[in-house]
């Protein structure tokens, strides 16, 4: 008995063993999967740094293969896969993968955690990866200001009476076929710009943040008894996520004006450059490129309120800088410093201003209302903001405007005629510090509408009048006026003058004795103007593919909708289309169409309610290949 009690204490301390062996080793096994965990995370967690670059040989470009958590970079060089085969990259792809242009073709980007891998990528191998440098930071030119509220029947949006917006609106309230553009993510569902905007594929997500609140102020929807009025009224938004990559694809997209509310400073040689290649192309497209000309010191503490910000100081950009407009000059109360027509903004010394002389114009940009930055529950508040964020889709509004009375009207006409409307102001007592400093002068949008509505009527005149022209500007007119006639104008230095009219050019009064610069003026009675296509921009954004365009070619309109909406394939005569469903906000299909054989579709709408709507349209292997929205009025 004794025997097998002992035999039984042997038998349990080896089970105690055993089982305390496993204990630790279970425990080692967490601790090593832990520890694991722990340096995964970190890695993971290592904030990562973007690089771009050029590869002019493209025997040099690698296949990228895609791993879990990265890719990996398979060179035909062994040398580049020695050095690559020890760093981690999170990406690698063409910076501008839609652009037309040799350079911007050549152009990378990369993603890294390790910075060595970019030592050694400068070190060894300069003349493969040519003008290696990180991403420019793009700068939101926003101020935040002590303004703020949740709106209400008081907020007032006195900026728009400024720019004498009203009578602009008497000219023009917009073509919902002009289609401007925001180089920026923006919510859609935003109450004023809900069924009047879209997104290009391949945006990021889009927030209540910095892009809607831009979006708001050039185009939200007016006179709708809803949110805020804007300058721009009914004309269409587009809109892409990035930066100067974005402004290719949008040009490409077919839109009229890009605003870049955005910018960097104090940037190199090369990346200057690679902006204006970017700048240069989108400009050949046909797009009015407008930038925020920066925030002075607050966006550029290092070069200082002269620093030049780019893409605004880049060519073929219209840069706009900020001007007070609610107060008198002189007006003694110190809380009234945004005084109408100058730049300084007095007793602030936290907002200062940019000016140099890559200014083009000056616009409303302290005070300007606008949806409230935040999350969903904000839709449909309002605050006001500050800085040349906001200052710039003023002056896209007012384009959208001109290119809805006269829409053939070329990029340099356009900045011509903004110029030649704008209200001197450098040569006032307040402003002198800044002459030549700030642009050719304040935005007025109604003169500017009023010119291009000039330029297209079948007798206009346009009146060129009371300029003092002498800085190296180029100014075109020849789309397509009856007559122009100048007076009490003074044109000399480095002035470029070209004007062209249908009948008659008369010079009344003034100076004209430009230096190095020239006056050309013609006659030619074979000018043309032209109307506003019905939904041009959407047959220009189509691809040039036949087989893929058969696929993408429908349009629907109108997007407000009475009692039907039409969906037609303007590219083939085939019915890709073979199903239409159409769902609510909450994703509840309220109606469905089947065995659709035709490319030009009547959907009668009658039994639906009032609101919003999803359309999407399928083809025979129910794949969904339309997705658009619509307002049933």
């Amino acid at each position: 008995m004794e025997e097998n009690n002992m035999k039984n204490v042997r038998i349990f301390f080896k089970i105690k063993q055993i089982l305390m062996k496993n204990k630790v080793t279970l425990a080692m096994r967490l601790l090593f999967f832990l520890m694991c965990l722990f340096i995964g995370t970190t890695v993971f967690s290592q904030e990562s740094k973007k690089y771009w670059f050029r590869i002019e040989d493209s025997s040099y470009i690698p296949e990228v293969i895609k791993l879990q958590n990265d890719i990996k970079l398979e060179f035909k060089d062994n040398r580049l896969n020695e050095i690559f085969s020890n760093y981690r990259v999170l990406n690698f792809k063409r910076y501008f993968p839609n652009s037309k242009k040799p350079f911007l073709q050549k152009v990378y980007e990369i993603e890294v955690v390790d910075e060595n891998l970019i030592k050694e990528m400068k070190e060894k191998t300069p003349n493969i990866f040519i003008n290696l440098e990180e991403v420019p930071e793009i700068q939101l030119l926003y101020i935040p200001n002590d303004y703020g509220t949740n709106g209400g029947a008081l907020m007032d949006q006195e900026d728009l009476d400024f720019i004498y917006a009203p009578d602009a609106w008497d000219i023009s309230q917009g073509n919902e076929n002009v289609v401007i553009a925001i180089a920026e993510s923006i919510k859609l569902d935003q109450e004023d710009l809900l069924g009047k905007s879209e997104m290009l594929s391949g945006s990021g997500a889009s927030t209540f943040g910095h892009g809607t609140g831009v979006a708001v102020v050039a185009g939200a929807n007016t006179d709708n008894n809803i949110g805020i009025a804007s300058i721009g009224f009914d004309c269409y938004i587009k809109a892409k996520s990035g930066g100067v990559d974005a402004v290719v694809d949008l040009a490409q997209a077919g839109v009229k004006v890009i605003n870049m509310s955005w910018g960097s400073c104090n940037l190199s040689q090369n990346t200057i450059d690679t902006y204006q290649e970017a700048m240069d192309e989108a400009h050949e497209e046909g797009a009015v490129l407008v930038a925020a000309a920066g925030n002075g010191s607050y966006s550029c503490p290092s070069l200082g309120a002269s620093g030049k910000h780019y893409p605004a100081a880049n060519r073929n950009v219209i840069a706009v800088t900020d001007i007070g407009f609610r107060y008198e000059i002189g007006d003694p109360d110190p809380d009234h410093d945004n005084q109408k027509d100058r730049f300084e903004h007095l007793n602030n010394t936290y907002i200062t201003l940019t000016y140099n002389d890559s200014v083009d114009i000056a616009a409303p940009a302290r005070h300007i209302l606008t949806q409230k930055s935040g999350g969903s529950e904000v839709n449909g508040e309002y605050e006001y903001w500050g800085g040349t964020s906001v200052g710039a889709p003023i002056v896209t509004g007012t384009i959208g405007l001109m290119f809805s009375e006269n829409y053939c009207l070329q990029p340099n006409e356009i900045e011509t005629i903004l110029k030649l409307t704008s209200r001197k102001i450098d040569n006032l007592t307040v402003n002198l510090a800044y002459y030549g400093q700030i642009g050719s002068g304040s935005l007025n949008s109604y003169e500017a509408v009023k010119m291009a509505k000039d330029m297209k009527d079948e007798f206009g005149t346009v009146e060129v009048k009371d300029r003092i022209l002498y800085r190296p500007w180029f100014y075109k007119l020849e789309t397509a006026p009856y007559e122009i006639k100048m007076s009490n104008n003074t044109i000399t230095g480095d002035s470029k003058i070209k004007f062209r009219a249908r009948n008659n050019i008369e010079i009344l009064s003034g100076e004209y004795s430009p230096d190095s610069g020239y006056i050309d003026l013609e006659i030619d009675s074979d000018l043309t103007s032209c109307e506003v296509p019905t939904l041009s921009f959407l047959k220009k954004s189509l691809p040039k593919d036949v087989e893929d365009a058969s696929k993408l070619g429908y349009v629907v309109y109108p997007t407000k909708v009475a009692n039907e909406i039409n969906v037609v394939n303007i590219v083939s005569e085939e019915a890709i289309i073979s199903t239409i469903k159409i769902f609510d906000i909450f994703n509840q299909k309220v109606l469905e169409m089947s065995n659709i054989d035709t490319p030009k579709i009547l959907v009668n709408l009658d039994y639906l309610t009032q609101g919003f709507y999803i359309l999407k349209g399928y083809d025979q292997f129910e794949e969904d290949i339309l997705t658009t929205k619509f307002i049933k009025e």
